[in-house]
């Protein structure tokens, strides 16, 4: 009897719901910790929503890499013209306490509306479930990037 080889979504289903939501929760369980959203194709989860379309999440990208991204939509945009650029100020601080370098995408460029803090790295979902290493690197830094970013997205919307 032969098994059938899961799809890419498939694959990408399970390292978010079955690898790395169970281990976010085993390393801060004091934190609400779900899948609100979800891309089609499994390629990004929304693992925690700040607000409606301002959130945190994982995806793997086309250009193999693995993303972790603050996500600030049109509708927060709207309701706060001036937290992206405000984010952007506070990047040196943001940077040092993630100790990782960030990308920052505006709202309109790069093809998309919304606009992107985002830290990545080389990796594709076959590696993902080939190695702890990916596992381990992502829940690490999704964990850094809600510490780093909480206090100053509360400071910023209140």
């Amino acid at each position: 009897m032969t098994s059938k080889t899961p799809s890419k979504a498939e694959m990408r289903q399970n390292f978010f719901a079955h690898s790395l939501l169970p281990k976010l929760r085993a390393e801060r369980p004091m934190w609400d910790w779900r899948i609100h959203d979800h891309s089609p194709g499994w390629g990004w989860a929304n693992l925690h929503r700040v607000k409606l379309d301002l959130w945190m999440g994982a995806g793997f990208t086309r250009e193999n890499k693995l993303r972790i991204d603050l996500h600030i939509g049109g509708s927060i945009l709207n309701n706060y013209p001036q937290l992206y650029h405000e984010l952007c100020k506070k990047e040196s601080l943001i940077n040092e306490a993630l100790g990782l370098p960030l990308i920052f995408t505006a709202p309109g460029s790069g093809g998309a509306a919304a606009g992107r803090i985002e830290v990545d790295r080389p990796a594709t979902i076959e590696e993902a479930q080939e190695s702890n290493v990916i596992l381990d690197w992502t829940v690490l830094n999704v964990i850094s990037f809600r510490s780093a970013f909480t206090s100053h997205i509360k400071e910023l919307l209140s």
